[in-house]
C-alpha cells in the first residue's frame, strides 16, 4: 500500500468531520465541536442535524434513535463520514454519483438543491434504525402497498418483487423483521407525513417569514425520498450463492431472483451507483466487528478513481473477521483481491 496516499480510518473520518463545507448542507449550527467518537454525544449530532433540516419532529425518530445500541449507532455516524471522504477523495465516484443525482432531479422536477449530502444523510440514518425494531413480530407488509415501495431506478428492478418475499421469509426463519425494510418504510412515511405538515403550514404562513434560512418542502422530494426508501430497504436482503443451501433449500419463487452465479455482480456501480456505493460503505466500515474506537487508528484506507485498498494493522482477535468481512464484498458486488501484504483491494468499475 502507497504509505503516502494512505491514511487510518479513524483520521479519516475524523479530517471529514472537521471539513464542515463538505457536509453542513444546511449551513446552520456548527456541528463540528460535537465529538462524533463519543457514543453519547454523537446522538447529539443526529439530532442537531435534523434539527438543521427541520425535522426534529420527525415522528417517533428520536425514541427509534436510542434504541439503538451504542456500536450500531457509532456505526451509522462513521459511514455517513467514511462515505462522504471517498465521495470528496476520488473523481470518478464522485462525478458518477453527482451525474445521476442530476439526473434524478432533471426527471422529477427537482427545485430544491438536492446533492449527494442530502440523500446520503437519509439513507446512513436511516438504514440501521431498524435494530430497534428486530423483535417485532407485527406485520409491515401493509406499509409497503401504501406507496414506500415504489419502484425508483436506484435498485435493480428485481428488487420490486423481492422484498415482500423476503420480508416473509426472514419472519418465517427467523422470526422478526427484516430491519433493512423497516428502516426504508420508515424513512419514507415519516418524511412524507412531515413534508406535508410543514408544507401546510407555510401555506398557513405559520412558518416565520423572516427566517434566514429558508428550506423547500416541495412534493417533487417524495421522489427523493423514495430513491433513499428503495436502497436503505433492499441494502440488508442478502443474495445467496448459486449451489449454496440457502438457494437450494431456502431461496424459492421470486426469491430465486436473489441468487447470483460464480463471478455475476448483480449490483453494478456503472448502473446503481448510489445503491453500489452505500453497499460498498456500509461493507467496509468495521466499527460492528472491531467493536473499539481505537482500532480505527490500526486500519489504512487508500482511495483511488479505479480501486479502494483497505490495509489492517489491528492486532487482535478481530483482524481476521474484518479482514474476511471485506474479501466477502467479492463474492456479491465487485472483484477484491487479497494480499497478506498489501491488504484487500476492492476494485470500482470505470
Amino acid at each position: 500500500m502507497n504509505e503516502m496516499n494512505s491514511k487510518s480510518l479513524y483520521n479519516i473520518i475524523k479530517q471529514t468531520h472537521s471539513k464542515t463545507n463538505i457536509w453542513n448542507y444546511y449551513g446552520r449550527q456548527n456541528l463540528s465541536d460535537i465529538d462524533i467518537f463519543d457514543h453519547t454525544k454523537s446522538r447529539c449530532f443526529i439530532y442537531s442535524f435534523f434539527s438543521n433540516s427541520g425535522k426534529s419532529n420527525i415522528y417517533n425518530m428520536i425514541e427509534e434513535i436510542e434504541k439503538i445500541d451504542d456500536n450500531r449507532f457509532q456505526h451509522i455516524i462513521f459511514v455517513f463520514f467514511l462515505g462522504l471522504s471517498i465521495y470528496e477523495t476520488s473523481e470518478h465516484i464522485k462525478s458518477s454519483l453527482d451525474q445521476t443525482i442530476n439526473r434524478y432531479k432533471k426527471d422529477y422536477k427537482i427545485k430544491s438543491n438536492v446533492n449527494f449530502v442530502f440523500i446520503w444523510f437519509l439513507c446512513c440514518l436511516f438504514h440501521d434504525l431498524g435494530y430497534g425494531k428486530e423483535e417485532m413480530t407485527e406485520d409491515i407488509s401493509w406499509n409497503l402497498k401504501k406507496g414506500a415501495l415504489k419502484y425508483t431506478t436506484s435498485i435493480p428492478s428485481f428488487y420490486k418483487g423481492t422484498i415482500t418475499p423476503y420480508l416473509n421469509y426472514i419472519k418465517k426463519r427467523f422470526g422478526h423483521i427484516d430491519h433493512g425494510i423497516y428502516g426504508g418504510i420508515i424513512l419514507y412515511e415519516s418524511l412524507k407525513r412531515i413534508r406535508k405538515d410543514k408544507e401546510q403550514k407555510q401555506h398557513s404562513n405559520i412558518n416565520n417569514k423572516n427566517s434566514a434560512f429558508k428550506l423547500s418542502w416541495e412534493k417533487e422530494l417524495l421522489n427523493i425520498y423514495r430513491i433513499a426508501s428503495n436502497i436503505v430497504m433492499c441494502h440488508n436482503i442478502w443474495m445467496v450463492k448459486e449451489n449454496s443451501l440457502d438457494a437450494s433449500k431456502l431461496y424459492k419463487g421470486k426469491l430465486k431472483q436473489l441468487i447470483y452465479k460464480e463471478g455475476e455482480y448483480k449490483i453494478r456501480f456503472n448502473v446503481y451507483p448510489l445503491f453500489f456505493f452505500f453497499c460498498l460503505i456500509d461493507s467496509i466500515e468495521p466499527i460492528k466487528v472491531v467493536k473499539e474506537i481505537s482500532y480505527l487508528k490500526q486500519i489504512m484506507i487508500e482511495v483511488t478513481d479505479s480501486y479502494i485498498k483497505i490495509k489492517s494493522e489491528m492486532e487482535c482477535g478481530c483482524h481476521e473477521n474484518y479482514l474476511n468481512k471485506i474479501r466477502g464484498i467479492g463474492n456479491w458486488l465487485t472483484p477484491v483481491i487479497y494480499n497478506k501484504k498489501e491488504g484487500v483491494t476492492i476494485y470500482i468499475e470505470n
